[in-house]
């Protein structure tokens, strides 16, 4: 299970619990709140050792200047994303791909 603690953490919580990492390999976030997608792309560059920014390894995935993915890599928008672009919003978006762990012992 990955933790990862919310910026207002003070070591005893509130987490973040991501049950399914064990099973997943990529991790999609996005907002249309430029600070909320800052809080999300902080927490989750702050785990360099278990997730890797998309960017760096698929040169496919193309991001701005600031590691912002141009597209939406579902293939279908959410009508949040369609309604935040119809009144002309950003859709800040990332993909990070989950490192594998080295065996114990």
């Amino acid at each position: 299970m990955l933790k990862v603690p919310s910026l207002e953490d003070d070591g005893a919580g509130p987490w973040i619990f991501f049950p399914f990492a064990a099973f997943c390999s990529k991790v999609f976030i996005q907002s249309d709140v430029l600070d909320v997608a800052l809080e999300m792309r902080n927490q989750f560059d702050s785990l360099p050792h278990v997730l890797k920014h998309i960017d760096e390894i698929e040169s496919s995935m193309l991001c701005d200047s600031e590691g912002w993915l141009l597209n939406n890599p579902m293939g279908k928008r959410t009508e949040r994303e369609i309604h935040a672009e119809f009144e002309g919003a950003k859709i800040y978006r990332r993909v990070y791909q989950k490192q594998a762990q080295k065996a114990l012992g």
